[in-house]
C-alpha cells in the first residue's frame, strides 16, 4: 500500500507542472483586454467611401466587402454550402477584428436605411428603413456588450456612446421624444469628456457633439412645442451638418410644412400701395409664408457663396407663387368676367407684390454680388479666396452687374405707385448706382493705358454721386449708414481720379523722354541712371528702378609713364684691379660678369 501511495503521488507531482501553464494561459488569454479606435474608424471609412459626398449606397458596399473580408480573416463565416449563423458571442471575442466586425455590421445597417430615407413616402419603404435603423441599433448595442466585457475603458466609454446615439436615432424616427432626448444627452455627454480628456479626439469628438446638437433641440422642441415659433426649426435646420442629418433634415422639413399650414389661416391678407390685397387661397398664404421663412434663413446666413444658395431657393419659392397666383388668375378668367371682374384685380395686385418682393431680393443679391467681385478685383485676396470664386474678375464684371442693378430699380420705380419718399429713395439710389457703374468703366480705361477718358469718366461719377448723397440725405426715412456706404464710394472715387491723373502725367512724361532717347546716340541712353542723372526729373527711373549702370562704364585715364634707364651708358665705374688677386682670365671674365648683372638688377 505504501508502494502504491508513493507512486501515485509521484504521478500527481508529475502531472502538476504540466497542467499549470495551461491553467495561466487561459486566465491571461481571459482578462487580456482588445482596443479599437471606434469614432477615428468610423469618420475615416466615411469620409473615404462616399460620405463626404452623400453617397450611402457606396458606403454600404464598403461596409459589405469589409464585413465579408473580416469573417474571411477570422474563419467566422456562415458556411459554404449549408447557412449556419453565427453571431459574435462574449466568449468567441479573442481578437480585436470581432469587435470591428460588430461595428461594420451596424454601419453597414444604418447606411441601409440613410439610403432609404429618399423614398419613405411609400409605407413599405419607411418600413424598411425603420427595421434596418433597429438592426443597427442593436449591433450598436451588441458592440457596447461586447466592449464592456473585453475591451478597455477608453474603447467602452466609445461604444457607449455609439450605442446610445444609434438608439437615439430610431427612438426619434418613432416619435419617442422623451427616451430618445435621453440616449443623445447620454452620448453628447460621453463624447464631450472624451474630447476633453484625449487631445487626439478632440476635433472628432467636437465635431459629434455638433451633430448631435439638432438632434438634442429638436426633442426638446417636440416636448415642449405648444406656443414655440417656427423660427426655431429653422434654426435648428441651418444648424445641422454632418452625415446622418438628413434623416432629420427630412422630418424637419415635414414639420415645417405642417406648420405653415397652420399658420397660413392667419394669413388672409397683404398691404400693397396702401391697399389690402386678401388671399383666398391656400397654396399661395403658404408659399408666400415659405418665402418669408427662407428670409428669415437668409438673415442667419453668413458667407456670400452660402448666401447665394440661400437666394436660389427664396427665388423658387416666389416663382411658386407666382405660377400658382397665375393659374388661379387663368382660372378665374374662365369664368363669367361680371363676377370675377374684382378677384382678377386681386390676384393682379397679388401678382404684382410678390414680383415686387423678388425684385428688392434679385437687388441685394446682385449687391452682394457686386461687393465679392470688388473684393476679388482690388486685391483683396484673404477675401476672395474663401469665397470659392475661380474666375478672374475684370471690372466690366461689375459695370455688367450694376446695369441689372438698376434695371431692377427702374422695375421697381414703375411698381411703386404714389408712394413718393419711396419713389424719391429708389431715384436716388439709382442715380448712386449709376455714378458705381460709371466708376468702374473708368477703371476699365484706367487698366487699358487711357486715362484721358478714364478721367473724364472718373469726373463725371464723383458729380452724379455727389447729387446722388443730396438727394439720398434730404429723404426723413434714410438711415446713416445707407449715406455711409455712398460716401465712402465717392472717397474712393476721389482717389482712383488722383491715381488716374498722376498715371496719365507719367504716361505723358515717359513718351517725351522716349522720343528724346530716340534721337540720342545708344551709349548715351544705355549709360543713364540714377546715379548719373541726380539733379534731373525723369520719371522713367520710378518704373525701371536703375540706381546705378552694371557693369559700370569705361572712364578715360592718363597713360602711366615708362622709365628708361639712360645714365647707365654715362657711368664711370672705379678701378678696382688692385684689390683683385690674380686669376686667371676666366675667372675675371665671370666676375666682371656677375658684377654688371648685379648692378642691372639694382
Amino acid at each position: 500500500m505504501d508502494t502504491k501511495a508513493t507512486e501515485v503521488q509521484s504521478q500527481q507531482n508529475q502531472v502538476e507542472p504540466q497542467t499549470q501553464p495551461k491553467q495561466n494561459s487561459k486566465n491571461a488569454q481571459a482578462e487580456k483586454t482588445y482596443s479599437i479606435d471606434i469614432l477615428i474608424t468610423i469618420k475615416q471609412n466615411q469620409n473615404q467611401h462616399g460620405l463626404r459626398h452623400g453617397d450611402y449606397q457606396r458606403y454600404r458596399n464598403y461596409c459589405s466587402r469589409r464585413v465579408r473580408r473580416l469573417r474571411r480573416s477570422l474563419k467566422f463565416t456562415h458556411g459554404r454550402h449549408k447557412y449556419q449563423k453565427k453571431t459574435v458571442e462574449i466568449e468567441t471575442v479573442n481578437d480585436s477584428r470581432f469587435l470591428l466586425l460588430v461595428l461594420m455590421e451596424a454601419e453597414r445597417s444604418w447606411s441601409y436605411a440613410m439610403q432609404l430615407k429618399d423614398n419613405t413616402s411609400e409605407p413599405r419603404v419607411r418600413f424598411h428603413m425603420h427595421r434596418k435603423l433597429a438592426k443597427a441599433a442593436n449591433f450598436a448595442k451588441q458592440l457596447e456588450v461586447l466592449c464592456n466585457a473585453k475591451a478597455d475603458k477608453k474603447t467602452t466609454l466609445e461604444a457607449d456612446a455609439y450605442s446610445a446615439w444609434m438608439g437615439g436615432n430610431i427612438l426619434l424616427e418613432k416619435e419617442q421624444w422623451e427616451e430618445a432626448l435621453a440616449h443623445f444627452v447620454k452620448a453628447r455627454t460621453i463624447f464631450d469628456q472624451l474630447g476633453k480628456v484625449n487631445a487626439e479626439y478632440q476635433d472628432i469628438c467636437r465635431q459629434k457633439v455638433e451633430e448631435i446638437e439638432p438632434s438634442i433641440r429638436y426633442c426638446n422642441y417636440n416636448l415642449g412645442k405648444k406656443g414655440e415659433d417656427n423660427n426655431k426649426l429653422l434654426e435648428l435646420r441651418m444648424g445641422m451638418r454632418g452625415p446622418g442629418m438628413e434623416l432629420l433634415q427630412s422630418k424637419l422639413d415635414a414639420v415645417i410644412q405642417d406648420t405653415l399650414k397652420k399658420q397660413s389661416d392667419t394669413l388672409h391678407e397683404v398691404t400693397y400701395k396702401n391697399k389690402k390685397i386678401p388671399i383666398k387661397n391656400e397654396k399661395i398664404r403658404v408659399a408666400i409664408l415659405d418665402a418669408q421663412e427662407t428670409t428669415f434663413e437668409l438673415e442667419k446666413t453668413e458667407g456670400s457663396e452660402k448666401k447665394m444658395e440661400v437666394y436660389d431657393k427664396l427665388f423658387v419659392k416666389y416663382n411658386d407663387a407666382l405660377r400658382i397666383a397665375k393659374d388661379e388668375l387663368q382660372a378665374s378668367s374662365s369664368k363669367q368676367k361680371s363676377k370675377n371682374q374684382e378677384q382678377e384685380d386681386n390676384i393682379n395686385l397679388l401678382r404684382n407684390y410678390i414680383t415686387y418682393l423678388k425684385l428688392q431680393k434679385t437687388v441685394d443679391r446682385n449687391l452682394i454680388m457686386a461687393e465679392s467681385f470688388d473684393r476679388k478685383l482690388f486685391g483683396n485676396e484673404a477675401d476672395a479666396s474663401s469665397e470659392g470664386y475661380k474666375k478672374k474678375i475684370t471690372p466690366d464684371d461689375l459695370v455688367r452687374v450694376y446695369e441689372i442693378i438698376i434695371q431692377n430699380l427702374t422695375e421697381l420705380a414703375e411698381m411703386v405707385g404714389d408712394d413718393v419718399t419711396q419713389a424719391k429713395e429708389i431715384g436716388a439710389k439709382i442715380l448712386a448706382y449709376k455714378a458705381i457703374r460709371c466708376f468702374y468703366m473708368a477703371v476699365s480705361y484706367s487698366y487699358a493705358s487711357r486715362s484721358q477718358e478714364a478721367l473724364a469718366l472718373f469726373d463725371r461719377a464723383s458729380d452724379q454721386m455727389k447729387v446722388a448723397i443730396e438727394q439720398y440725405a434730404a429723404i426723413k426715412s434714410v438711415t446713416p449708414d445707407s449715406i455711409q456706404k455712398f460716401e465712402q464710394m465717392e472717397a474712393r472715387i476721389r482717389g482712383h481720379k488722383a491715381e488716374a491723373h498722376a498715371k496719365g502725367f507719367l504716361e505723358t512724361v515717359t513718351a517725351k523722354l522716349s522720343a528724346e532717347k530716340k534721337q540720342l546716340p545708344e551709349n548715351k541712353v544705355l549709360g543713364r541712371s540714377l546715379i548719373n542723372s541726380l539733379n534731373e526729373f525723369d520719371t522713367s527711373f520710378a518704373t525701371s528702378k536703375q540706381l546705378v549702370s552694371f557693369p559700370p562704364e569705361f572712364e578715360y585715364v592718363r597713360c602711366k609713364a615708362i622709365l628708361f634707364d639712360l645714365a647707365f651708358e654715362h657711368c664711370e665705374f672705379p678701378n678696382l684691379e688692385a684689390r683683385k688677386k690674380p686669376q686667371t682670365q676666366t675667372l675675371r671674365s665671370t666676375l666682371k660678369i656677375k658684377f654688371i648683372l648685379k648692378i642691372l638688377t639694382k
